[in-house]
């Protein structure tokens, strides 16, 4: 299934901030969510977009292959590998199965995938074996602010989170630091005793908000609805990283 085809809208070589080591990172056009704050809001549509800045393009499991077997020198020597993240990559479960399985029939590399998890479990359960790190995103505990911020329930994902964690999956938590929504007492509390529940992982990432992607909503004529938020401050991230270390979690800021 080498000629399968999928929709992508960016590969970003020298990639530190996903995953381990010096990565490429494919970005899969498509998500379910629609996040306020979706940085990515160009892979929101599982659409090639011609009007857009990024518009996306279809790729084969092969076109995309030898495109990442282009960096593997820096994979091998750095300990990276690939990342793959989105929009959402479960939008397109069959192409990434057979990326994935293209990537580990040639080369001897770690794959993350970057997720909200928001797919079924059989979708899961079908690539689960062939990756080495799920970087998840967790970002409200409230089933109905989450459905108001995301557009969707956060149950199959934390149901799908709770079964990866339970086989023993190598998981690290991404956590979206936006003032006023995510980082509210109440969240956090529950957070904590959600962590704490958890059988197997024990490392979050916060992942601060930030104004870089207003530009890209002006450009895709798309409404950006936190005009007026501010990144959330040193001091802030600090009492946040104390209150996760306190619960037993390694905690990195920034990813």
């Amino acid at each position: 299934m080498s000629s399968m085809k999928g929709v992508i809208f960016n590969i970003k070589k020298y990639a530190l901030h996903d995953g381990p080591g010096i990565r490429t990172t494919v970005f899969f056009k498509g998500c379910a969510l629609s996040c306020w704050w979706c940085h990515n809001p160009e892979g929101i549509s599982q659409s090639i977009e011609p009007s857009c800045g990024i518009p996306g393009r279809e790729v084969s499991v092969t076109e995309l292959v030898n495109e990442l077997k282009k960096d593997w020198i820096f994979y091998e020597e750095s300990k990276g590998g690939i990342t793959i993240s989105g929009g959402e990559p479960l939008m397109q479960p069959e192409f990434l199965l057979h990326l994935m399985e293209k990537i580990h029939s040639v080369m001897d590399v770690s794959v993350t995938l970057d997720t909200s998890g928001f797919a079924p479990w059989k979708t899961i359960e079908k690539i689960k074996d062939k990756i080495d790190l799920f970087l998840y995103d967790i970002k409200l505990l409230d089933d109905e602010l989450h459905q108001k911020y995301t557009g969707v329930s956060n149950k199959q994902i934390l149901s799908n989170f709770k079964k990866l964690d339970k086989e023993g999956k190598n998981l690290i938590i991404r956590f979206p630091i936006i003032p006023g929504l995510t980082d509210n007492p109440s969240n956090i509390d529950q957070m904590c005793t959600w962590m704490q529940s958890l059988s197997r992982t024990n490392e979050i990432h916060l992942l601060p908000y930030h104004k870089i992607a207003k530009a890209k909503y002006q450009k895709l004529k798309l409404e950006y609805r936190l005009q007026n938020l501010e990144a959330p401050s040193t001091k802030q991230l600090e009492e946040l990283s104390r209150k996760f270390e306190d619960i037993g979690f390694l905690v990195n800021i920034g990813g």
